[in-house]
């Protein structure tokens, strides 16, 4: 069979599957008509290049999961939202958080889950194993003889992965925050607190410093500051008075308003 005659057959095929198709599935179906896996294999890589490289294309032929699949295209996410699909529940952060620990420590039982992030995980891994992002591999030889997880296809067909070893690595994902961070930090703009006034206290005038040969309008401002911290300074000596009792003299004791009078 010719490659021309051959793409049209694999592309139906791998519509018509809810599941992606191998390489190897694919001459599998195949064999009866001759079909080798070199020849797929040429097929597939010509069908991508048709899809992927085609910007009229809405549809791209994506690897994953160890199989080829039909995805439809980012750029129209837009219009698919108009269609009355239900979208798929998404998983809530602490659930992100214990896969990820799934598929980076696989295969871990739940106590290694748990050490690492701290609380009871139960939940969550029922959670998981419900939605089939993870799977049971079998039990652990040890006291108690715990589950040991790992995960399953459907977790690398969500985040369009082939295989495992296509994780980003932990120094990428160093990387990645890194630069997230120093992005955030240059956007930030530099603020005095209020905190920052009340630490630093009320400065005395001649301490501030001015440029010379100042507008008409500087010196009014100084002027008026000025008059406003001796306001402020008097204000504060008429509320919180200075206790200076001269020796000899008996201060004048304070009646106990809250003493009721004798009767």
């Amino acid at each position: 069979m010719e490659i021309k005659e051959l793409k049209p057959i694999l592309e139906s095929l791998i519509f018509a599957s809810e599941d992606p198709l191998s390489a190897s599935g694919l001459t599998l179906i195949l064999q009866e008509a001759g079909v080798d896996k070199d020849q797929v294999e040429l097929a597939l890589k010509e069908l991508a290049q048709e899809y992927n490289e085609n910007e009229w294309r809405g549809l791209l032929l994506r690897e994953v999961g160890g199989g080829y699949q039909f995805v439809t295209k980012p750029t129209f996410a837009n219009w698919l939202q108009k269609l009355n699909v239900s979208k798929p529940k998404s998983l809530t952060q602490a659930s992100l958080e214990t896969l990820a620990i799934v598929a980076y420590r696989q295969p871990l039982v739940r106590s290694e889950l748990e050490a690492i992030r701290g609380v009871d995980s139960g939940a969550v891994l029922k959670t998981l194993l419900e939605r089939g992002f993870i799977k049971i591999l079998g039990r652990r030889e040890e006291a108690g003889q715990p589950l040991i997880y790992g995960t399953t296809q459907a977790f690398l067909e969500l985040f369009h992965l082939n295989n495992l070893e296509e994780l980003p690595s932990m120094k990428e994902i160093e990387q990645l925050v890194d630069n997230q961070q120093t992005e955030t930090k240059s956007d930030e703009v530099e603020t005095t607190t209020e905190e920052d006034w009340v630490d630093g206290g009320i400065q005395d005038v001649s301490s501030l410093s001015f440029v010379e040969g100042g507008t008409g309008d500087d010196t009014q401002a100084l002027a008026d500051l000025e008059d406003s911290i001796k306001e402020l300074r008097q204000l504060e000596k008429e509320i919180f008075p200075k206790e200076e009792a001269s020796e000899g003299q008996p201060q004048t004791p304070v009646a106990d308003e809250t003493k009721e009078p004798e009767l």
